[in-house]
C-alpha cells in the first residue's frame, strides 16, 4: 500500500498493534493517522524541536522513542511515549547528537542510538540511563558520524551500525563489535540507513 504522508516527513512508525495508527515525523513536529495513512492530522506538540529520529517498539508499538533538541540546548534529548504518541516524557542523553535509534524487538525498554563522533549508546531502562559502546576500526577512531543503526528482528543480540563506507556488527547485544566492511577507496560513499531483511536475517 502507498501512503500519502505529510510533506517533509523523515520517518513513519506504527503506533498500534493493528497498524491503523501511525506517526510521521518531520524536523519540527509529529503527525498522526488512525486510518492506516489515508488521512493525517497534526499530533501533540513535542517538548523538543529539531527532531531527527523516531522508532516504535516491535513488541509494543505504543512505546515510541524519538530524539530532538530542546530550544536553546546544545545536546539532544530522548523523548518517550507509552500511549502511542499522545503524551511524551523527556530523558537526558549523554551524547551530543542522535542520528538514528532502534528498539530491541523483544524488549521495549532496550534501545540503541548512533550519532556523531562515532558514538553508539545503549539503554536498558527506557532511556533513563545510558552506556557508551566502543566500536573498533579506523573509521570510528577518527570520530566520524554513524548515521545508521539496525537490530536483527529475529535475534536482538545482533546489532549493526554504519556510516560513510563503514559497517560494524555486534553479536552480543553491543558488548563487543567487529568491523564488517570499510572501503577506503569509496570514502565518498555515505551510508545513511541500514535494514535487516526480516525473512532473511543474514541479509543487510
Amino acid at each position: 500500500q502507498t501512503l500519502t504522508a505529510p510533506e517533509g516527513f523523515c520517518c513513519v512508525v506504527p503506533a498500534s498493534a493493528d497498524g491503523s495508527r501511525l506517526l510521521a515525523m518531520t524536523a519540527t513536529r509529529v503527525y498522526v493517522t488512525t486510518d492506516g495513512g489515508d488521512s493525517w492530522a497534526e499530533g501533540p506538540t513535542l517538548p523538543a524541536n529539531e527532531l531527527n529520529s523516531m522508532a516504535s517498539a516491535p513488541s509494543n508499538p505504543q512505546v515510541i522513542y524519538a530524539s530532538g533538541r530542546l530550544p536553546g540546548a546544545t545536546r539532544d534529548v530522548i523523548l518517550r511515549s507509552v500511549d502511542g504518541g499522545n503524551t511524551w516524557t523527556t530523558h537526558n542523553f549523554p551524547g551530543v547528537t542522535v542520528l538514528d535509534l532502534d528498539v530491541d524487538p523483544s524488549n521495549d525498554q532496550t534501545l540503541y542510538t548512533s550519532g556523531g563522533l562515532a558514538e553508539v549508546f545503549k539503554s536498558t531502562d527506557g532511556g533513563q540511563s545510558w552506556t557508551l559502546l566502543t566500536v573498533p576500526g579506523e573509521f570510528a577512531r577518527q570520530g566520524n558520524a554513524f548515521y545508521a543503526l539496525a537490530i536483527d528482528p529475529q535475534n536482538p543480540n545482533i546489532v549493526y551500525v554504519g556510516g560513510g563506507p563503514f559497517i560494524a556488527r555486534s553479536v552480543d547485544a553491543g558488548a563487543t563489535w567487529e568491523q564488517l566492511w570499510y572501503d577506503t577507496e569509496r570514502f565518498l560513499l555515505d551510508i545513511r540507513s541500514l535494514l535487516v531483511d526480516p525473512l532473511r536475517p543474514h541479509s543487510l
